[in-house]
């Protein structure tokens, strides 16, 4: 493992570009609630259009922008803070603001808002893109000293101090990020258990199967991993001595992490007026209620779905950018791929795999090698809807395209992917091939989250 070095973060001290009254009052003034990865996405997207106005970009976190994503590989000690920065957006004044405020209020029927400051904004558009926070459950003992969430920039500082004293950890929730924290809080030879409420980890990603692998993987590393098990409280008078499973089992730890699932950031919008359902709702122009507000990323909510996922916000912010340059591109929803490596375990999914897809596969096909390569198509009437490869896959990103196709698979296609795990006759180049685009994040699990462009190309 590659050793960090010592180092402090500190907060943003770049000023405000200041912008005379007079330079920008014939400008129309768009607001950009929200400088994750997603609202810096569409700020570009917009310049790089030559957005003729004036983008204000309001970021609630002392610093500047970051790459989320990569928050578990700086844990883990694999990257540094400068590693993980965004590059500075480079604009005029006249054109671009960049503001260290949090957005306190909004009235969307008055195309105004106020931050932190107190001071008072006006603005002809405004677009969301508040992310989401941690959800947590409500267990007794969630407010003693040693527990944990691991969400943003200042979880991950808090869990690098305290890596370097746990002893024994307890990460809650086996989805991509717990999965994530478990293996970089080892950094220090930590004991570090995983337990996990579902019969298999990553359960909205990975099939019975995949999941057993990942599973036996983290265990090959030290990480004891309980399955079907959920957590009803944290033991202790003042600080983590233990959790308590619900089925009366105890085990001693001195620290906690819930990375048990987000919830979108939909306070602001609901308090001005934009319509939230469990996200903010907005429509196939990204449009909310109010014709001049719009919402991107993991706070929004498209056709009753959340993706959870960058990658989809990712595409909403260049469909947005487009439209408000003029374009006509819609948003049609996503279609998600993950790929993650756990060491030297690489792991693909695409399309209807995980729980909520369980009742909607009516065929699925599996391979197996002598050198533990594990791959599986699921299908609904002969079309291809799912992919899960673990192991090397030359063709996952051809199966990627070819579930964004709903390609059809006929007999002849089944027989060769159970005999040699190819779903194809003639083998490409992957190298050559068209990929999808993705954000990675390097480390000890380098994780890239894509997305097929369906907006774009429907």
């Amino acid at each position: 493992m590659v050793k960090s070095q010592a180092y402090v973060v500190q907060e943003s001290q770049e000023p405000t570009p200041a912008v005379s009254s007079g330079s920008v009052e014939h400008l129309k003034v768009l607001v950009v609630v929200g400088s994750g990865p997603v609202g810096v996405q569409f700020a570009q997207a917009l310049l790089q259009r030559g957005f003729n106005g004036l983008i204000k970009l309001f970021g609630d976190e002392p610093w500047r922008p970051y790459n989320r994503v990569q928050l578990s590989s700086l844990l883990a000690g694999e990257v540094r803070y400068s590693d993980i920065l965004i590059p500075e957006i480079a604009s005029d004044s006249l054109h671009f603001q960049f503001l260290n405020r949090r957005v306190t209020q909004l009235d969307s029927a008055k195309c105004t808002l106020q931050d932190d400051k107190g001071v008072t904004h006006h603005f002809h558009q405004l677009v969301l893109a508040t992310g989401s926070k941690p959800w947590v459950p409500n267990v007794r003992g969630i407010a003693l000293a040693g527990v944990y969430v691991f969400r943003d920039l200042n979880d991950a500082q808090n869990l690098m101090a305290r890596s370097t004293k746990t002893r024994r950890t307890v990460v809650v929730g086996g989805g991509l990020l717990g999965v994530e924290a478990a293996r970089a809080m080892q950094r220090n030879n930590t004991e570090v258990l995983l337990v996990h409420q579902s019969n298999r980890l990553m359960n909205r990603q990975l099939d019975v199967e995949s999941g057993a692998i990942l599973k036996r993987t983290l265990e090959g590393y030290g990480i004891e991993v309980f399955l079907n098990s959920g957590v009803r409280s944290i033991v202790g008078a003042r600080q983590v001595e233990g959790v308590e499973f619900r089925n009366g089992r105890t085990i001693d730890c001195d620290t906690v992490i819930f990375a048990t699932g987000i919830q979108p950031n939909i306070e602001l919008a609901r308090a001005g007026g934009v319509k939230v359902s469990r996200g903010i709702v907005v429509n196939d122009q990204l449009q909310t209620n109010r014709p001049h507000v719009f919402a991107i990323g993991e706070c929004t909510e498209h056709r009753g779905e959340l993706y959870g996922l960058l990658a989809p916000g990712l595409e909403q912010a260049t469909i947005l950018a487009d439209r408000l340059c003029g374009g006509t591109a819609a948003y049609t929803g996503s279609t998600a791929a993950t790929q993650l490596k756990v060491l030297d375990l690489p792991i693909v999914t695409v399309g209807w795999i995980g729980d909520e897809y369980d009742n909607l596969i009516d065929n699925s096909v599996t391979f197996h090698n002598a050198n533990g390569d594990y791959r599986k198509l699921f299908l609904k009437r002969n079309r291809l809807k799912g992919v899960v490869a673990v192991g090397r896959c030359d063709e996952s990103s051809r199966l990627q395209r070819a579930v964004l196709t709903e390609q059809r698979v006929f007999p002849w296609q089944v027989s060769r992917f159970k005999r040699e795990g190819r779903l194809f006759a003639n083998p490409r180049a992957e190298a050559g091939g068209a990929r999808l685009p993705a954000v990675v994040a390097t480390g000890l699990f380098a994780v890239v989250v894509a997305v097929v462009l369906v907006g774009l190309l429907g």
